[in-house]
């Protein structure tokens, strides 16, 4: 009888769930920084805690500021390294006046009061509508101005589009011919327009963490733009993993859990100083070139033994969750004591 308990608790015991490992990934971003993420094994449902989690590690939350990062993080998704949402490091600020979107300082003052977001312009009266309509639109490009421009200017072109497009669309395009969306000096716009138009000014500010008082340039909005509105408590912003897309959040989700993914400098090699010996110069060089190659590589996937303790410290009112599973041995004791039962 004791031979089939054996028998028996050994076959409960290859067929029951392992305890889970922590899954730490980090590879290349761009030139100069890295990005990692401890997979599964760390999830949060705040904003907070991400960043906390980040710092700890000494990064900060992934920013996604050209299309080439943006094309990284898809990668991840596609090849399942990144299964859930994550935060990202763009904070939305509700602002007192309209407020350039290239410039920290630079507002207009006006008697209108603008409860939307973004500034329209027909006919040199203002108003504030928000991003998913669709207008014409005036870029500002910083040089001489060519034959085409609105207004002879040595230090500007102002250029109209011959399209309409939303807010988010327009700044866009203005971006890529080398400037952004008009502006002014005052409340007076230096010409006139048939028709209602885009300006760079704004009532709120997408801001990435790295830089606070500047509107992001690169948005990948799902849809093409966010639908928050001034005052409304959306001010994060996620990355989702269906659409790799971006969507407006409250930066605590009840109920919802998501990745922590991080972003940090590359490490940099000391300087070897003149008493080094040739020996070690050339150990050194050999050791900074096989690191490079390691983190250059696409995919770089370390598996830890276990979790650390870090890793299973709580964060300060919302918890840091540490997946680990359930020991088998609870299982084989307690299938022991049906059997002999």
């Amino acid at each position: 009888m004791w031979i089939a308990n054996i028998l028996l608790l050994i076959l409960l015991y290859h067929t029951l769930p392992k305890i889970s490992t922590a899954e730490y990934f980090e590879d290349a971003y761009d030139e100069s920084s890295l990005i990692y993420t401890f997979g599964e094994s760390v999830i949060v449902n705040n904003y907070q805690a991400t960043r906390e989690r980040c710092w700890e590690s000494g990064g900060r939350v992934v920013e996604i500021q050209t299309r080439k990062h943006q094309e990284v993080l898809d990668k991840l998704i596609d090849n399942k390294t990144l299964k859930l949402n994550f935060f990202i490091g763009l904070r939305r600020e509700d602002l007192n006046e309209m407020t350039s979107v290239s410039k920290s300082r630079h507002s207009i003052q006006s008697t209108t009061y603008f409860d939307n977001n973004f500034l329209l312009i027909k006919n040199g009266v203002f108003s504030s509508v928000f991003a998913n309509r669709k207008n014409f639109f005036v870029c500002m490009n910083p040089g001489p101005c060519h034959e085409e421009s609105l207004l002879p200017s040595n230090a500007s072109c102002y250029k109209r589009a011959s399209q309409k497009s939303t807010w988010y669309d327009a700044r866009r395009y203005c971006i890529n011919m080398g400037g952004d969306l008009m502006e002014f000096e005052d409340e007076k716009v230096p010409f006139s327009h048939p028709e209602s138009f885009w300006a760079g000014y704004s009532k709120i500010r997408w801001s990435w963490e790295s830089e606070k008082g500047y509107f992001a340039k690169y948005t990948n909005w799902d849809g093409g733009y966010e639908s928050s509105g001034y005052g409304d408590p959306l001010t994060c912003a996620e990355l989702h993993v269906d659409t790799k897309q971006w969507r407006e959040t409250v930066c605590r989700l009840p109920y919802v859990t998501n990745h922590v993914v991080c972003q940090k400098l590359k490490p940099t090699t000391s300087t070897t100083t003149a008493t080094t010996t040739a020996t070690t110069t050339t150990t050194t060089e050999a050791t900074t070139t096989a690191e490079a190659t390691t983190i250059l590589s696409t995919q770089n996937v370390h598996q830890s033994t276990a979790i650390t303790t870090e890793q299973k410290t709580a964060m300060v009112d919302d918890p840091v969750r540490s997946k680990v599973g359930r020991s088998p041995f609870i299982y084989l004791i307690v299938a022991s004591a049906f059997v002999v039962f």
